[in-house]
Formats: structure tokens, C-alpha cells, sequence
């Protein structure tokens, strides 16, 4: 299995008090990440717009913080990805910092939280192997893509949600003839019969969160118990998911 990306986010009421927030998040989190970057967005812009956001030292980590919520996304290096210890612990430790600061530092309840797992694991035939394995079905060539998503209720507190597709990875070479006058490679328009495919893959996302609580449970918070069993059951289904692709099947 190929672990290219993880993100974590925290889910809470609007804020608007950037500038303050900006000042705690440097002052807290200096030995991880570059400076914060306040953005000037205006009010009535959707909350989802990211006002606050920085890297990490290394480049691997990017951080957005909007109105209603606080994201961390990892990208792996070939140090990383096949190594799913080494990319838990690194995202958990990141993680767990801005967890504390973000509650005990910028005074921030917490709704809920998510977990997700980007990753991959190389197949012949990742069409047919969706199709028998999750639809029962044989191998049908007219199928040229296919995919599915689950929801699962773990414990009445948390959903899993792995979604799962096939998908290729592909090069190609483009010409540029001299005195073109635009060199821009516009991904859509190139057809696959110029293409090299590398590999299939069977493409995997995998999200924890605890929303099942918040939605059942009034006043809900993600407290740092949520948090830690959050990582916990990602850990357990990511084990989990890795054991049965090599065993051939897929959930």
C-alpha cells in the first residue's frame, strides 16, 4: 500500500478574530511551521475561504484556517510512503500541537474532527477487482471506470467512510514547436492514446470523524479523548484495509 496524504480537520462555530489568532499561532507553533499568513478576505466571503495559512519547515505540511475550521494536509515523501507508522506518527504529532492550541491556547471548541487517508495500492485490473469483490458481478470490458463509497457507524460515535476507485497513473512526452506561442499542457485535452500508462491502481479514501456524536449528542465537543480514539480506530482500519488488499480482497 501507497500512502500519499493525510488530512486532519477541526470543525468549529465562526470566528473572526484573526489577527489575535494569527499572533497565538506563531507565538505556539514556530518550531513546525514558517510564519502565518493573515489573508485579507473579505467578511461576507464564504467561511470556508482559508484566512490564515502556512507550511511546514520541511514543505510537507500545509495549514488553512477559515472561519469554521482548521486544516492540516500532508503530502508524503518516498521517505514515508510506503511506511504507514512513520505517517501516522508524524501527522499525529502535528496534529495533537494544534489540537492543544487551538483549545487551550485560542480558547476554540472543537465540534468535530476528521481523519483522512489518501492511498493507493497497485492492481492489474482494478475494475474487475471492484466489481467482484464489492458488486458480485464478473468482469464486464464495458466498464471503463468504476468506484463506490461507504458510511459505517463505529461504536454509535464515529462513521467510517472509505470511498474506493480505479484509477491510472500515466506519463507522456509533449512536443513544443519552436516559436509556439503557448507552451501551456492542458491536462483535459490530452487524449490517452498519447499516454503512457505506468500502472492501475485501486484508489482508496478513508475518513474517521466523530460527526455521528455531534449530530446525536447535544453540546458535543471533540475532547483530546475523541481525538486520540479518532487516530485509534484510523490506525486499526488502515492495518485493517492493507491486510485484506494483499489478501486479494478489498473490504
Amino acid at each position: 500500500m501507497k500512502y500519499n496524504a493525510m488530512q486532519v480537520t477541526f470543525w468549529f462555530n465562526e470566528i473572526d478574530n484573526f489577527k489575535e489568532l494569527q499572533n497565538i499561532l506563531d507565538a505556539e507553533l514556530n518550531k513546525y511551521f514558517s510564519p502565518f499568513n493573515l489573508t485579507g478576505v473579505p467578511s461576507n466571503f464564504d467561511p470556508i475561504i482559508p484566512r490564515i495559512n502556512s507550511n511546514t519547515l520541511g514543505g510537507h505540511t500545509i495549514f488553512n484556517m477559515s472561519k469554521i475550521n482548521a486544516q492540516i494536509s500532508t503530502s508524503f515523501d518516498n521517505d514515508y510512503v510506503n511506511n504507514l507508522t512513520k505517517c501516522y506518527e508524524y501527522v499525529k504529532q502535528k496534529a495533537e500541537e494544534i489540537f492543544n492550541v487551538l483549545t487551550q491556547k485560542c480558547n476554540i471548541n472543537i465540534l468535530y474532527s476528521a481523519i483522512q487517508v489518501n492511498c493507493e495500492y497497485e492492481e492489474k485490473n482494478p475494475v474487475e477487482k471492484i466489481l467482484n469483490n464489492i458488486f458480485n458481478k464478473d468482469s464486464d470490458e464495458n466498464y471503463a471506470e468504476i468506484g463506490a463509497r461507504f458510511s459505517k457507524k463505529i461504536d454509535d460515535k464515529y462513521y467510517y467512510n472509505i470511498s474506493i476507485n480505479d484509477a491510472k497513473v500515466v506519463s507522456f512526452t509533449k512536443k513544443i514547436e519552436q516559436g509556439s506561442k503557448s507552451q501551456t499542457i492542458i491536462i483535459p485535452l490530452i487524449p490517452e492514446r498519447e499516454v503512457t500508462v505506468e500502472k492501475t491502481v485501486l484508489a482508496f479514501v478513508v475518513e474517521i470523524n466523530d460527526k455521528y456524536s455531534y449530530n446525536q449528542i447535544g453540546d458535543y465537543n471533540t475532547t483530546k479523548e475523541n481525538f486520540d480514539n479518532i487516530f485509534k480506530i484510523c490506525s486499526e482500519k488502515m492495518d485493517e484495509l492493507s491486510k485484506n488488499v494483499i489478501e486479494g480482497k478489498i473490504i
